[in-house]
């Protein structure tokens, strides 16, 4: 049985008993260093004025995000939403919640997604060259 008693609980069964310190865990955040919350969910900038394909980013903590991107001329451009495989080096498209379709843009417009914990992302720019472009992925 636990008993906790302030930053102590004693753990007690039968003849045994012990008396432990509490330990907080704090999540660090790997782009600035700081501490922050295992809830938190921040906006994290993929493209910023961008006429190609982004670097990654990443890790992204877990959940429910939007995606958008902008630009004034597409220009016949696809902006691709991808993650980065397990192997560390190869790109597969985000699909849908439906699993029927890739996560893509061909105009300025957002799109609901969920985001596996640790994901790394890019946006990938494909069939034309945009305007300069800026994509986010903004949590709810």
């Amino acid at each position: 049985m636990l008993e906790p008693n302030g930053d102590t609980f004693n753990y007690k069964q039968g003849n045994f008993s012990r008396t432990a310190d509490l330990v907080g865990i704090v999540p660090i955040d790997p782009a600035t260093g700081q501490a922050s919350s295992f809830s938190e969910k921040r906006q994290y900038t993929l493209l910023a004025g961008a006429t190609a394909t982004g670097s990654q980013v990443g890790p992204i903590s877990g959940g429910d995000y939007i995606w958008r991107a902008e630009s004034a001329n597409w220009n016949g451009a696809t902006a691709t939403l991808q993650y980065l495989g397990l192997d560390g080096a190869t790109w597969y498209p985000v699909r849908n919640a439906a699993n029927t379709a890739d996560v893509t843009l061909t105009a300025t417009g957002s799109v609901a997604i969920g985001v596996a914990q640790g994901s790394v992302l890019r946006v990938a720019i494909s069939g034309g060259t945009p305007a300069p472009m800026n994509s986010v992925l903004g949590g709810l």
